[in-house]
């Protein structure tokens, strides 16, 4: 329905199991004032192919698999509050194990009655390529967070999300809904989807489709177009005069790139920028920035530890605090004894690697 202006004053109704009508309400638009933003990513679902990760579903591969699924956000909720670490999805799934009827329908079967079984999930990870790029289930959790919020959830919300049925051909419908965090009014470390994979099981709990969620419509690019359409542009300017654009946009990488913020540049002092960009200056621009630099992708819930010292392209090392803020959302730190920086904008993906936006910059040791 491309118009949702068609359903206002129609009748929603929920019928019991034997198809009596349980209750019902009348749909209203939510006025203007009261209306959030909602936030619409969407992926493409792909096969699995590793045999470690297709557990006991080998004979459902085939050129059928696959699917979509649109995942929403910040959705409204009761009196007109949005619903901060709230989020659902609806897609499908094709090529999956024909004629499956999931214990949960309630008709005495024990299909998917297993961790995970015939599971429609978001995960915490980064990507499709392996178990641990995929990550597990992401909703607010002291193992993940290295923190103990007041707002963790001791359940996990993803445990019964699932497909019900599929048909014939293997077709699944996906819908459903999710609560990540657990707080009405403060936003959430996990209420961030996108870039996070979205799993699709077997009956055996096996994962068997995967596909990384985006904004509809967006393409990844290069670190370096992706520090620019960040909005990162004197990060930019100084990896071009350091002709080190060239090397970030190699497509083997991967880097990790730490990007100071405009903002965090105008906290210097004034000659700082004049120095960094002075012809006999290079060889400090390129020390510089190769300190914002790492080899791999490191991404910063699943990859992040307290007390973790990351090695730099220059050869120096950052150290790594996490914490909790006084809004219970987590806080990445990172330090040496020159500078001490929080990461404001994370896990920027980009084709060759990722980028995580930084409040400060990062003054390499001795300088």
């Amino acid at each position: 329905m491309t118009n949702p202006m068609q359903l206002d004053g129609l009748v929603f109704i929920i019928h019991n199991k034997d198809c009596s009508r349980a209750s019902c309400g009348v749909i209203t638009m939510m006025p203007d004032e009261q209306q959030v933003e909602r936030q619409e990513l969407v992926t493409t679902l792909e096969p699995t192919m590793s045999p470690d990760e297709v557990v006991g579903s080998s004979e459902f591969l085939s050129d059928t698999m696959g699917g979509e699924v649109k995942v929403l956000k910040n959705l409204a909720g009761l009196r007109g509050l949005p619903v901060l670490d709230g989020v659902c999805y609806l897609g499908y799934a094709t090529g999956l194990k024909p004629d499956v009827e999931s214990y949960l329908v309630g008709n005495g079967g024990q299909q998917c009655n297993v961790t995970n079984g015939c599971g429609a999930h978001i995960h915490n990870g980064w990507g499709c390529a392996t178990l641990d790029s995929q990550g597990g289930h992401y909703y607010e959790r002291t193992d993940i967070n290295h923190c103990c919020s007041p707002n963790t959830i001791s359940d996990d919300p993803w445990q019964l999300e699932s497909y019900y049925t599929t048909d014939t051909r293997g077709t699944a419908a996906l819908i459903g809904c999710a609560i990540t965090g657990n707080s009405l009014t403060v936003p959430q470390t996990v209420t961030d989807y996108r870039n996070k994979p979205f799993i699709v099981h077997n009956t055996d709990g096996g994962r068997e489709l995967c596909g990384v969620l985006q904004v509809e419509g967006e393409t990844l690019i290069d670190i370096p177009d992706k520090a620019l359409e960040e909005g990162f542009t004197v990060f930019v300017e100084l990896l071009t005069a350091a002709d080190y654009i060239g090397d970030l946009s190699d497509p083997e990488g991967p880097y990790t790139v730490f990007a100071p913020t405009d903002d965090a540049f105008d906290l210097m002092d004034e000659k700082f920028l004049s120095c960094l960009l002075a012809s006999e200056g290079k060889a400090y621009l390129e020390n510089f920035l190769s300190y914002h630099v790492t080899d791999g992708e490191v991404y910063s819930q699943q990859d992040f530890s307290n007390g973790q010292e990351i090695g730099m392209s220059n050869g120096d090392n950052i150290a790594i605090d996490i914490s909790t803020s006084p809004t219970n959302t987590l806080t990445v730190v990172i330090y040496n004894s020159e500078s001490l920086s929080k990461i404001v904008a994370p896990n920027r993906r980009a084709t060759n690697g990722v980028l995580h936006g930084i409040n400060k910059v990062l003054m390499p040791l001795g300088t």
